[in-house]
């Protein structure tokens, strides 16, 4: 299955739950951002809008210029892979 934590944010969800809850099935993952407006005018609804537009609630950036938080993701991810990875190796973490 593939992550898009860019996806995530502008839903307003928790991408690392999800990948916590997931990270057995999750064999790749997309960096992309994106960033929200919530100011009252827009909505995260209006996204048949092009791109760019001013009247969009959320648009996708590059990475490290949204909302997504990547150091708690690629956290999460090395964390799961290590367990994962020592579980089937007969290692303790450490």
């Amino acid at each position: 299955m593939d992550s898009d934590p860019s996806h995530f944010s502008h839903q307003i969800l928790d991408c690392t739950a999800f990948i916590e809850e997931s990270r057995d099935r999750i064999y790749h993952v997309h960096i992309k951002d994106s960033w929200r407006r919530l100011d009252g005018r827009r909505s995260v609804l209006g996204s048949h809008l092009i791109f760019g537009h001013s009247a969009r609630d959320w648009d996708f950036v590059s990475p490290g210029r949204g909302d997504v938080v990547f150091e708690s993701v690629i956290r999460r991810l090395a964390k799961s892979d290590t367990r994962d990875l020592c579980r089937s190796k007969g290692r303790t973490p450490g």
